[in-house]
Parts: structure tokens; sequence; C-alpha cells
């Protein structure tokens, strides 16, 4: 295994000829993409949930990956555990600060010749700032986007896409919010046979269409994650046995040239042409925690807004697992208080407040729940 890897992250002789042919049938997938245009829905797609701006992923004592233009070196060769067909989940959280490499401004996230997830700055026959999932089927390419805009710079945002050949259908979640997914070409039935393929982060082969930004949490599951699953726990790092889990790199190496699959199926890789960096940690919640009653949640939460943007009025959803005396703030982005929308003495169970904004300029708010043993910050926008 450590001998295959080796000649796989190097430019070995076989080896670079074959991650060619991987590039030029990359290149021959964008020829596709591109001219693709008649299949398109003919109104612009929208969005029809909220998403919201995670304000931190990690803390001090974690890690993750860096990428830039430069050259790099992430592959994966070809695993058994790594070909799917008839279902997967692909999960990551990312920071981009730019929109990637190549004519239209793509940057990969992850990629084998039948599987690629990317974002796009722009393209005439698909979605702008978005988050494309593309895959190969048996006749053909399919191409499944979300709306206008739900891809923003220097956020950090958690990614998840899903398919299910049983009923070709494609999902995508960012930060836990299911979207409404459009379609160049739409998914029909399974992903061709892609055993003899590995898989590239955060760049195609030799270092086209390389993602701008940061990676982290790279998950890859041989199901699909129901939106419970991604939800509740996007923000836990996980055991490494869960059902169902074939790749996990939580990437908290904190520097090296090797990347450490932590789900126990060996998936490690040197790493090249990347650069460590820190930040914030999120800690471990078991995925199969018992859920209680309705009345009484299984951790206290804050939920995004709906909708978002809004004009005027906004509706906030937030959970207590236990009783406590709590504060729901509105902030404006400078963190001077706006109003208060709830405080004082709460039993434990789910509440719902109501913010009405007309008097005040456009713009991003934040809305604060402090419970004493918990706090979380969200963000929103206001559209006049």
């Amino acid at each position: 295994m450590n001998s295959e890897r080796n000649v796989v992250t190097r430019h070995g002789g076989a080896r670079f000829s074959g991650r060619w042919k991987m590039a030029i049938i990359a290149l021959i997938c964008m020829v596709s993409f591109a001219f693709s245009r008649s299949n398109l829905p003919n109104k612009e797609p929208k969005l029809n949930t909220t998403w919201d701006q995670v304000l931190e992923h990690f803390r001090e004592g974690e890690s993750a990956l860096e990428f830039s233009l430069v050259l790099n070196e992430t592959s994966l060769p070809p695993s058994p555990q790594l070909s799917f067909t008839e279902s997967l989940t692909l999960e990551a959280w990312i920071k981009p600060n730019g929109w990637g490499g190549g004519p239209n401004y793509i940057g990969t996230i992850l990629y084998k010749p039948s599987i690629w997830i990317f974002i796009i700055q722009d393209h005439p026959t698909a979605s702008d700032r978005s988050l494309i999932f593309q895959l190969r089927h048996n006749d053909g390419v399919s191409h499944s986007f979300s709306p206008v805009g739900s891809i923003v710079l220097d956020v950090w945002t958690h990614l998840a896409v899903t398919y299910s050949s049983a009923t070709s259908e494609v999902r995508i979640h960012i930060n836990g919010i299911e979207q409404e997914v459009s379609y160049i070409v739409p998914p029909s039935g399974p992903i061709r046979n892609n055993s003899s393929e590995g898989f590239e982060l955060g760049s195609l082969p030799q270092g086209m269409m390389n993602f701008m930004g940061v990676i982290d949490e790279v998950r890859i599951w041989n199901d699909v994650r129901s939106h419970s699953e991604i939800f509740h726990n996007m923000s836990s790092m996980l055991n490494g046995d869960e059902t169902g889990l074939q790749l996990y790199w939580p990437m908290n190496e904190g520097g090296g040239d090797s990347l450490h699959d932590m789900s126990g199926n060996g998936h490690d890789i040197r790493i090249s042409g990347v650069d460590w960096t820190y930040g914030t940690p999120f800690y471990p919640t078991a995925i199969d925690d018992p859920i209680l009653p309705a009345v009484i949640p299984d951790f206290s939460t804050l939920s995004s807004n709906y909708p978002n943007p809004f004009n005027p009025s906004t509706t906030i959803n937030y959970a207590l697992v236990e009783a406590a005396d709590i504060n729901l703030t509105i902030y404006d982005i400078r963190g001077v208080e706006i109003t208060r929308l709830a405080s004082g003495y709460h039993e434990a169970g789910h509440y719902t407040a109501y913010f009405t904004a007309e008097n005040l300029s456009s713009g991003t708010y934040l809305y604060v729940l402090d419970t004493g043993s918990f706090r979380e910050v969200k963000r929103m926008v206001y559209l006049k």
C-alpha cells in the first residue's frame, strides 16, 4: 500500500501519463458542460430555503489545508471502498478566498473522472457563484447546481451532496440547509463504474482548476445521508466507525506531508504544494445519540432564521435542553446591540421569536443565543 501511494503522489513516469489521461477526460467533461445551454430551465433558479453563514468553524488546536493556484499533489489511489455507483454522500467544510483556476474560474473540491464537486464564479450554462456536482453515467454526464449566490467568498461553509441511483436524485445541502437544485443535464441511473479511478483533493490532475482557500473535515460515505444526519453532525467530529463512512480526513495533523484517514480504511495520502492553517475546534458528539421527545431537545440549538435574506420580518427558532436564564439578542455587524428578542427564565423546550427590521438599514445583522452554558452566533441579511 505504501509503495503504491508513493508512486501516485510523485511525478512518476507511469502514473504521470495516467494522470494526464484523467486531465484530458476532465477537459472533455468541461467541453460538454460548456455546450449544454439548451438543457437549462428558462428561468433562473431561486433559493427556496435559507442558508447560514457560519462565523467560525475551527479553533485553536485544529488545522486544515489551504490551497492556491500552486501545483499541488493530493492524489488518492483507486480503492474498492471509494468506488460508488449506486449512492454516496460527499461532505466538506470550505472557506474559499477566490473562485479557482481555469477559464471559467472553477475551484475543485473533490474530483475523480466520474464524480466531481466544485465551486464556480460564473458560467453561461450554470448558476453564478454556486456549487456544481457532476456525475458520469453510462449514457452521459449530468450537472446539478445550487442557486445563484449560494457560495460566498471568505466565509466558512459546510457542503454536503448526496446521490441515489434508485431515485436519480441529487440533493445539495449548504450549512445544513437543503437547497433547490437545478440541472444542465439531470442525473439518471447508476454512476458509471469508477473502481479504477482515484480521488483528487483541491484540484484536477496536474494542478488544473485549483481550489483557492481552505478545505477541512472531508467525509465520504457510501450511502445517502439524511437531512437530519447532515445538519446535526456537520459541526461535530466523528468517531470514525460510523456506518457507511468510507473516508474521513479531519485534517488535524497541523503539519507534515500526510493526511490520515480516521475511518479505519487506510486512505492516508502524501501531500505537497499546500499549506497548513489553524483555527477553532469543535467538539465530538455521537451520531447515534438518542432523540428525546419533541418538547425537550437533545441539545440546545439556535436555528437559521427564515426567510434569509428577509424584508422586513424573519423568524428565529431555538431550543433549550434544560431550563435556563437566556438572552436572545440582535446586534449590527459592528457589535452594537439593536434589540433583545427574549430574556429571562425559560423551561426546556422549543421556542420561536420574531424580528422586524423595517426601521433599520439594509445589511448584515447578528443574532446571539446565550444560556450561560451555551452560546451561538448566526448571521442574517436584511434587504429592503
